[in-house]
């Protein structure tokens, strides 16, 4: 549900302890120390699953995934924490994601300062023009860490879900409208890709997708034995918008609950108002409930000018928690005194 883990800030007030060491991370050698920090962060985490070696290699072959700019924290010889300082090479704006977690018996050391710098520094270097880092808003020492390294609120995200025993009907949606349901076929795909493309390049964190990412994606998931669905929303013959659902069998396991999420809603600007998005949303619910899920989660932009946040209110989804999202300029620098 996130990608992007809530920085841990309960590291504050003392300074790095002299037996620290910050080092890169080495793809393979490091993999299992890396899946076991992450793990145990997440069990901290509300409804962020574990993660498996397996899933690691696959999000390491995504034509957006960055290779640079993972660390590891050492103590006296210990991996204790993992910093990240990541740019998706797809991204013309060049904004750089900064997170640092440390195992909790290992706190409060500045552990956390050591391995956010050594991330902001890598991005930096590499020309980073934006710098983010997010936090749950509950998470009050995590955003006290964000404020401390120089970075600012600038957007908030809401974390939806809603149950899935009545579904919405008759609220508005487009009856006029084709819901086709696409396949991984190349002429399916590079449909998505473009409506995907157009219709969000005006969002305040757009970067392109692709079609290979998008195979890559459903393929790795049907692997897990999950799925992700695909629909595109036809209107006058003409694709108007589309939408995702999916399903991991992996996440419900880890979670124990039978909970599928809502993805990817988009409706090209000359189709909005008319009721589109409502019928997309409906397809992927009724898609969901029909797979057996009890519960449909989904994450909106607080600001999103299409104005999704009401849209999902009044289809009976209700806010379970908020994502603040931290920027500073790139060529800035951290207050690494705090």
């Amino acid at each position: 549900m996130t990608g992007r883990v809530a920085t841990d800030g309960r590291q504050q007030g003392r300074r790095a302890p002299v037996s620290l060491k910050v080092r890169p991370l080495v793809a393979g050698a490091d993999d299992a120390v890396y899946v076991d920090i992450a793990n145990r962060i997440a069990e901290e985490l509300p409804d962020e699953p574990p993660i498996a070696l397996d899933e690691l290699e696959a999000r390491r072959a995504m034509p957006y995934y960055d290779p640079r700019g993972e660390f590891v924290a050492e103590l006296d010889g210990r991996a204790v924490g993992l910093g990240r300082g990541q740019m998706n090479p797809l991204d013309e704006e060049r904004v750089g994601w900064v997170s640092a977690s440390v195992l909790p018996e290992f706190r409060r050391r500045h552990i956390g300062t050591a391995l956010a710098a050594a991330a902001m520094q890598g991005l930096r270097t590499r020309g980073a023009k934006k710098l983010r880092a997010g936090s749950l808003e509950e998470n009050v020492a995590g955003v006290a860490f964000l404020r401390s390294l120089g970075f600012r609120e600038c957007r908030s995200e809401s974390w939806m879900r809603r149950t899935l025993d009545h579904l919405p009907g008759g609220v508005g949606e487009n009856d006029a409208v084709t819901i086709r349901e696409t396949t991984l076929d190349d002429d399916d795909l590079q449909l998505t890709v473009d409506l995907i493309n157009e219709t969000f390049k005006e969002d305040w964190d757009f970067s392109p997708v692709t079609v290979e990412a998008r195979r890559k994606r459903a393929t790795e998931l049907a692997r897990q034995g999950g799925v992700v669905m695909t629909w595109v929303a036809m209107l006058d013959g003409r694709p108007a918008g589309m939408v995702q659902a999916r399903v991991s069998p992996r996440d419900i396991a880890a979670l124990k609950v039978q909970r599928g999420e809502l993805l990817g809603l988009g409706v090209l600007k000359t189709f909005r108002q008319r009721g589109i998005a409502k019928a997309l949303m409906i397809r992927g619910l009724q898609f969901l409930k029909a797979r057996g899920m009890a519960e449909a989660d989904l994450s909106v932009d607080n600001s999103n000018p299409a104005e999704a946040l009401d849209l999902y209110l009044g289809l009976g989804f209700r806010i379970v928690r908020r994502f603040l999202i931290y920027e500073m300029p790139g060529n800035a620098g951290p207050n690494a005194d705090s």
